[in-house]
């Protein structure tokens, strides 16, 4: 499951943004009763301006929705729990540019005229 903005991936999670959402998520923890059902995660991190949260179970997913839905752990903040085969894949490419190879000091120096 992944935790994200609504307008995901317009909009990401930040890292500060991931440690106020992880916050929340503890403090809903905390309120659980003792010896009663418990949330478990086999992960929790921040990934691609996501929030990755997997669930060891179903009641853990069911859990974690409406703890996303009543947290607002930001100003406006407008988060939702999806499932990440959902979400957008990012496109990744691999470039070539043909030419000489430079040595990096030396780009490096050409970066810093720029």
């Amino acid at each position: 499951m992944a935790i994200v903005p609504e307008n995901y991936p317009e909009s990401s999670i930040s890292q500060v943004q991931a440690e106020l959402i992880r916050n929340c998520i503890l403090q809903e923890l905390d309120k659980l009763n003792v010896g009663g059902p418990e949330p478990k995660f086999s992960e929790v991190r921040r990934r691609a301006g996501m929030l990755r949260a997997v669930c060891v179970d179903a009641g853990t997913c069911s859990w974690l929705a409406g703890v996303v839905r009543n947290c607002g752990p930001w100003d406006r903040a407008k988060l939702k729990l999806v499932r990440e085969d959902d979400l957008p894949k990012p496109i990744r490419a691999l470039v070539w540019i043909p030419g000489p190879q430079m040595e990096t000091d030396l780009r490096c120096r050409i970066r810093s005229f720029r």
